[in-house]
């Protein structure tokens, strides 16, 4: 049970209410038990919202690869909010329900069906979570031989943003919504 209490869209005030239309309008309503809790401070719900439609609007490193990426870090965070909400999106955008579950549970490296750049991503984001200080130059050069610099900087972001909303999501316990339960429960089936 969720330690905020969620600020529907009947109680919010005008302002949330149009945050929350941009969320509608975005398709981001599996993630509203996130803007309903930062609603309890709009100029905070701005600036996330504002990030998230950054991410879904303007991205310029293929799904795929951000999906790699956020469902490793939520793994490796042990965010079962994250890990829902991502696993669908990592199906749609090409993995196997094989390869999430090797993702998930650590055990990627002994699945042959990653290629260099999935392999990259994923150990990359496995060692910023881990430990950002001892990301090495070696690990760092294979991101940039296969990303450019803006790809490099957004795939940076996303997954330490993943560790901002994994840390978020977990200490309020927010409740996943049954929107995306049922997207996990088709997609895992």
């Amino acid at each position: 049970m969720a330690r905020l209490p969620y600020i529907s869209y009947d109680e919010a005030t005008d302002e949330v209410r149009a945050i929350y239309d941009e969320f509608h309008e975005a398709g981001l309503d599996k993630f509203i038990h996130q803007a309903e809790t930062l609603a309890h401070h709009p100029p905070l719900l701005r600036a996330v919202t504002d990030l998230l439609l950054a991410y879904y609007h303007h991205s310029v490193v293929p799904k795929r690869y951000l999906e790699l990426a956020v469902l490793t870090v939520s793994s490796r965070n042990a965010c079962e909010y994250c890990v829902v909400h991502h696993t669908p999106q990592a199906v749609d955008s090409g993995l196997t329900i094989e390869q999430v579950d090797a993702v998930s549970d650590g055990t990627w490296r002994e699945l042959g069906t990653f290629d260099e750049i999935d392999r990259t991503v994923i150990a990359y984001s496995e060692q910023v979570t881990r430990d950002a200080n001892r990301v090495d130059d070696e690990l760092f050069a294979q991101l940039g031989a296969q990303f450019d610099h803006k790809q490099v900087l957004e795939l940076t972001m996303r997954i330490t943003t993943c560790t901002f909303f994994n840390k978020f999501n977990d200490v309020l316990r927010l409740d996943v919504e049954p929107i995306a339960a049922s997207l996990f429960e088709t997609a895992t089936r």
